[in-house]
């Protein structure tokens, strides 16, 4: 049985929550740095705060970048086929975007930096947790080739 809810008593979280101590919670850090499994905050914060330049605004290099063009009438189309349900978990958008539209992001199943292209077969609307999950999640690949299958099915409808 689960604890108490974050507002209710008790509750260990919550606006009326006490803040725990920085050296108090174990932070599970990226795969790349986890030469062992577990540090606190407070350490995660003394390394974040030796890594940084310690100067004013943002570093910087120089670098060459392409950027591909995206047509906003692809996305348009996209965005009105959703309804304003993502298109992997079904449920309504999130949250309602400055626009008054429902917030999905267009997910291209293949990017167009590795080959895919700007077209309605190839891109499906995601709320940012499904859009996130894709790219950074566990069983994303599966669920990329799950839209993809979807995709072929959707825009075979005419």
């Amino acid at each position: 049985m689960a604890g108490p809810a974050p507002s209710e008593p008790g509750s260990t979280k919550g606006p009326d929550a006490p803040a725990p101590g920085l050296g108090d919670l174990p932070v599970q850090r990226r795969q790349a740095d986890r030469a062992d499994a577990a540090i606190t905050l407070k350490e995660s914060r003394q390394r974040a705060v030796l890594a940084s330049s310690g100067t004013e605004g943002p570093a910087g290099i120089i670098a060459v970048m392409t950027l591909y063009e995206r047509s906003s009438a692809v996305r348009d189309y996209v965005l009105m086929r959703a309804d304003g349900h993502c298109e992997s978990c079904k449920l309504p958008a999130p949250f309602t975007a400055s626009d008054g539209q429902p917030y999905l992001e267009a997910h291209h199943t293949t990017r167009l930096s590795d080959g895919g292209i700007d077209h309605p077969r190839h891109i499906a609307a995601l709320c940012p947790t499904c859009h996130r999950r894709v790219h950074h999640g566990q069983g994303g690949i599966e669920i990329n080739k799950l839209l993809m299958e979807w995709l072929v099915q959707a825009e075979s409808r005419d």
